[in-house]
């Protein structure tokens, strides 16, 4: 991105939960650097990182099937945050276990709350809040990132807002009480609660049968 820039004073953006571990590096070399923790209910997005897993596999077994010497064939892709112990989550459980994807969440999110305080611009924000009031969220973002609002006659800005929260396709998630068990204590602190017709003894994390997909690129 810098060397796109050619050396201009130039804004880019990159949103990946990849950056985590590398957050204090990042505010280390970019001091104004802006940093959007875009937070979710580890449920839904313990469910999405799993199915982005599994979309990576099958891109990767594809290409390996009509491309003979990709490097990559017989590798699984790992689209986790590398946190410290997500090889140990992989070697227990598998790379498309919701249990490794769930406590990612949390490892990740515990690990943003040990450092936040320490970098110079952290806005947080839940994905459930922007849902609920799209409009306000996204100019609170823009305000923090000192950046003007849209004017009246943007069109294609204020359309593209409206969908915000519309659901085009259907997503068969699960396993939402292993993911309370694995989450409990950091769901809480975020304002997440088990849902009600499931308790901590309902569905034991280690209930579920593991991955056998565990090579690690």
């Amino acid at each position: 991105a810098l060397w796109c820039s050619k050396g201009k004073n130039n804004r880019f953006m990159i949103k990946s939960p990849g950056i985590i571990p590398y957050l204090p590096l990042v505010n280390e070399l970019f001091p104004d650097a802006k940093f959007v923790h875009l937070v979710r209910d580890p449920r839904q997005c313990s469910n999405s990182m799993i199915k982005l897993t599994r979309k990576s596999i099958s891109q990767v077994n594809m290409i390996s099937e009509e491309k003979k010497d990709y490097e990559y064939s017989g590798k699984t892709p790992v689209s986790y945050p590398h946190l410290p112990r997500l090889p140990e989550y992989i070697e227990r459980f598998g790379v498309d276990d919701i249990r490794t994807a769930a406590h990612i969440w949390r490892d990740g999110m515990d690990f943003v709350d040990g450092i936040k305080q320490d970098l110079n611009e952290f806005y947080e924000v839940k994905y459930e809040d922007i849902l609920k009031n799209p409009k306000t969220s996204v100019l609170e973002i823009l305000d923090f990132c000192e950046l003007e609002h849209p004017q009246e006659n943007n069109v294609d800005f204020w359309k593209e807002l409206s969908s915000v929260g519309t659901v085009f396709h259907k997503n068969t998630y699960s396993d939402y009480s292993v993911v309370e068990n694995i989450c409990a204590k950091t769901m809480k602190r975020y304002g997440y609660f088990r849902t009600e017709s499931e308790t901590s003894d309902t569905v034991k994390p280690e209930s579920v049968k593991s991955s056998p997909v565990k090579a690690v690129v």
